[in-house]
């Protein structure tokens, strides 16, 4: 039951209304009584006159009294008599105006004298006549009568003084209880006032203490139904979203910032506290996002790697190679199947591609298969350069055997294997899952290096097939020696035709030289000249590259122990060529054959170092044949030179 709802400026204009109708009461009363004795006065003050005037009257009475027993009839006399007659008559009107004023009551002693004198004036004036003044017996009689009068007026007097004086002492008391009684009455409407203020604000005061003392305090409890009772009622509102946002904090403080809050609009706290549980939950989101990014990141480092020690390791057999990387990939990436198809460019008018590594649940696979470019998924994929990612997969689609059986994949990768715009080939993966998109973004990554390694060792490979294809011509030649001059013939064809090689030889290493890359590094490995074909093949400018340290592009461990004894060998007057892998500032990855020469001052000390480099990024392993099969034929001429002289 909610209390009677008076505010405080309302009860405090009812009390002062109340303290105004108290003080209008007894402002009355006081009137009252203090009229009745200014009336009260008044008829002592009308006593005292008529008593004055009965005093006259007995004065004259008195001379009369004197006049009649000495026979005096003078002028005096009748004047003395006349001041008598008129005194009575004075006296009479006084009396009866007494009487009628009621303000004497009838039923009191003084008004039976009032009866009693105002008789004994009527009958003075009767004997007051002034032919009886000399007469005997008149003298008698007036003294009779001014006793009867004087002792009637002092009875009357005396009661009358007497309950007038009553009626005054009772009127002051009155008037005293009554101011009495209004200041009384006035403090004790403002104690009950002041005390039920002061309760509820104590109440609040203590609420507030522990309130701004960090406490939840227990509901206040206000039952005047005025302004305090609302601040009450607002400030139990108040502690109750206090306990909500500290419920809301904690459930923060415990990581859950889903809990549901829903303060007021007007609420800055709450709205505040909103917005920080969503800053919080939108942080934890992209930390989640971030860790899984990371674990990609780290996923598809990794994963380079891994590939990356197989693409460096020693076989020249590129299928064995290709079989090496297609069960790195598949199994790295757990799933199902994965086939290496390389093109065969033989006539390069029809295109085609051959299957010669495939893998699938854990054991290797021999599939024999050609095809045609813009033929089936790897044909299109060849043709088209482009990857292809599939996850609507065709019926006629070859089933996956996996440890539960045999079943169509949900998902198939094709993957152009290009260095450029050249495509080497194809990489096909089928999985029984869907591929996440940064699997497939590993798999394209990885592409580009495939191809290269597998491109070079093809290369390899068909050098290593013209090598023994010399070698049975040189055993040829050596064999056919039954007739000389036929051999002489032929030596002579063959020292021309080797003329003609090594003159052909010499002018490509003359071309190498025009073309080779060549720049002068201080003995701290740092640039400090370069030629224009270098600058261009770094894609950069003369003035960004001097002063660059050489492991600014070459993809090294400058901290490893390798790479410090390699400088401290070439300042020791070493030289050294080796393959490196150098990554320009457009994120573009090139190879260079470099050969590092230190360059002697006269005093015999290293004080540069001189790198011829060579871009071997398409075919670093074909130049290097030719070098090779320059250095064939040139033992080849020697042999030659060495039997003409033989036979001259």
């Amino acid at each position: 039951m909610y209390p009677l709802k008076l505010s405080i400026t309302t009860k405090f204009l009812l009390v002062a209304f109340f303290t105004v109708i108290l003080w209008l009461i007894l402002s009355l009363i006081y009137i009252n009584e203090l009229n009745r004795i200014r009336s009260q006065k008044e008829i002592i003050k009308n006593i005292a006159q008529f008593h004055r005037e009965t005093n006259l009257l007995q004065s004259g009475l008195v001379h009369l009294s004197v006049a009649s027993s000495e026979r005096d009839t003078s002028l005096i006399s009748a004047i003395i008599m006349n001041d008598c007659l008129e005194y009575s008559r004075q006296i009479e009107n006084q009396i009866r105006s007494f009487m009628n004023s009621g303000i004497i009551p009838k039923e009191s002693v003084g008004f039976a004298s009032l009866n009693e004198l105002l008789k004994a004036v009527k009958d003075l004036k009767l004997i007051l006549n002034p032919e009886d003044i000399a007469r005997p017996l008149f003298s008698a009689r007036l003294s009779s009568y001014r006793v009867h009068i004087s002792d009637l007026v002092e009875n009357f007097v005396l009661q009358t003084l007497s309950i007038q004086e009553k009626d005054i002492r009772e009127s002051s008391l009155h008037l005293k209880i009554s101011v009495i009684t209004g200041v009384l009455l006035t403090f004790l409407i403002l104690i009950l006032f002041s005390r039920s203020l002061h309760s509820g604000t104590q109440s609040l005061l203590e609420f507030v203490k522990h309130l701004s003392g960090g406490e939840i305090p227990e509901p206040a409890v206000i039952k005047s139904g005025d302004e305090l009772y609302e601040i009450a009622d607002h400030l139990n509102k108040h502690v109750n979203e206090l306990q909500n946002k500290i419920v809301f904090l904690q459930s923060l403080g415990e990581g859950n910032p889903g809990i549901n809050y829903k303060p007021e609009k007007t609420d800055r706290l709450g709205n505040a506290l909103v917005v920080l549980s969503q800053q919080l939950r939108q942080q934890d989101q992209d930390e989640i996002k971030r860790k899984q990014e990371d674990a990609r990141q780290k996923w598809i480092a990794e994963g380079m790697a891994r590939l990356g020690e197989v693409m460096r390791s020693e076989t020249e057999n590129v299928r064995e190679l290709s079989f090496r990387i297609i069960q790195k990939l598949v199994s790295y990436m757990q799933i199902e199947m994965g086939v290496i198809f390389l093109t065969k460019d033989h006539d390069p008018e029809n295109l085609l591609l051959e299957s010669i590594a495939a893998f699938a649940y854990d054991r290797r696979k021999y599939l024999e298969k050609e095809l045609k470019w813009g033929e089936g998924l790897p044909g299109t994929c060849a043709q088209e350069k482009e990857t292809v990612f599939l996850t609507d997969i065709p019926e006629n689609y070859y089933e996956v055997v996996s440890g539960t059986g045999q079943a169509l994949p949900k998902s198939i990768l094709l993957v152009p294997l290009k260095i450029k715009e050249k495509v080497f080939g194809v990489v096909e993966l089928a999985s029984l899952r869907i591929l996440d998109g940064f699997e497939v973004d590993f798999v394209e990554s990885v592409a580009e290096s495939i191809a290269s390694v597998l491109s070079t060792v093809r290369n390899n490979e068909k050098t290593a097939e013209l090598l023994i294809r010399y070698q049975k011509q040189s055993e040829i030649l050596l064999g056919q020696e039954e007739n000389l001059k036929q051999n002489l013939e032929q030596l002579t064809r063959a020292q021309e035709e080797s003329q003609k090689k090594a003159s052909e030889i010499s002018g490509i290493i003359h071309a190498m030289n025009q073309s080779s890359l060549v720049a002068e590094y201080s003995l701290t490995g740092r640039i400090s000249d370069i030629n224009e074909k270098f600058v261009m093949q770094l894609e950069s400018s003369r003035d960004q590259l001097l002063g660059k340290h050489h492991s600014d592009f070459a993809v090294v461990d400058k901290y490893s122990e390798d790479y410090k004894n390699f400088w401290q060998s070439l300042k020791e007057g070493k030289s050294h060529s080796r393959e490196e892998l150098f990554r320009l500032y457009s994120g573009k990855e090139i190879w260079l054959l470099q050969t590092f020469t230190p360059i002697i001052d006269n005093d015999g000390r290293v004080y540069k170092i001189l790198n011829i480099a060579t871009d071997i990024t398409l075919n670093k392993e074909q130049q290097r044949n030719l070098q090779l099969q320059a250095v064939e034929i040139e033992r080849k001429s020697r042999e030659m030179e060495t039997l003409n002289q033989a036979v001259n």
